[in-house]
């Protein structure tokens, strides 16, 4: 009743995501006298992520509490979704799955609708939670992952890249596929800055990124005094300046708006 009144108010919306979230957590364990279908079906979830996604369409108060739960629960259902407890009869299975999948796609339509309309700056607050799960096994989950990352990269490149290099030098070669794709996306994109192209910032971070691992690995020198980059470390000083932020945490805080 109340977001009929006001459709614009925040609180209203957040409330009722709380509350969806509230009915999620409190799931029982499944036993075969207490399952109830509707419990299991994504209805809860899609609810959740459906009411927080808009209050954070109305605002930005809730944010840091609202956003990754929505993320959380979003890939959490989708990486189960083809999960049923084997004690449900036959004929329940598939209609439970059915349900689940029937939610699943409304998730996927919400979270690509916010995607386009929410302000980027929101999705950098949980780019490095999205990027941790860029190994998704579903693939319409994998390709909003991916689309969202690419939408941050290409508003925050020099706060962002660093992330996503991490992600591409990962040993993990599925990992490291997945990021190089989010980084092929950002470098046929478009610069924001007409001073420097997308390849050429990709450029300059790969060489900083490498030679700061290089630098990583040396051992110190016993000596004691000063010490030089170049010198003690081989540090390539054609490295810098890079159009990449300083990697220290006061640069990758964001400060946030007072509204959307």
């Amino acid at each position: 009743a109340t977001i009929k009144l006001d459709s614009t108010w925040e609180k209203g919306y957040y409330a009722l995501g709380k509350y969806y979230n509230k009915l999620l957590d409190l799931k029982t364990s499944p036993t075969s006298e207490k399952i109830n279908p509707r419990d299991i079906s994504g209805e809860y979830e899609r609810k959740t992520i459906s009411f927080y996604l808009k209050a954070m369409q109305c605002g930005i108060k809730y944010l840091y509490e609202a956003l990754p739960k929505v993320v959380t629960v979003w890939l959490d259902f989708s990486a189960n979704i083809s999960e049923v407890p084997g004690e449900l009869q036959d004929t329940t299975k598939v209609t439970v799955l059915a349900e689940k999948r029937k939610h699943l796609q409304s998730i996927h339509d919400d979270i690509a609708k916010a995607s386009e309309k929410l302000p980027k700056y929101i999705w950098y607050t949980v780019f490095s939670q999205l990027l941790s799960r860029i190994l998704h096994p579903n693939k319409v989950t994998s390709q909003l992952i991916i689309m969202i990352a690419n939408q941050v990269v290409l508003e925050y490149p020099e706060h962002a890249l660093w992330s996503l290099l991490a992600q591409y030098k990962s040993t993990q070669a599925e990992r490291s596929r997945k990021a190089k794709k989010i980084i092929d996306l950002f470098t046929s994109s478009e610069s924001k800055n007409s001073s420097i192209s997308n390849a050429t910032t990709v450029q300059a971070a790969k060489k900083i990124f490498n030679e700061l691992i290089e630098v990583s690995k040396k051992q110190l020198p016993k000596v004691k005094g000063p010490l030089s980059l170049k010198d003690d470390f081989g540090f390539d000083h054609t490295s810098v300046p890079c159009p990449l932020v300083v990697p220290a945490k006061i640069n990758f805080d964001i400060t946030l708006p007072t509204s959307v």
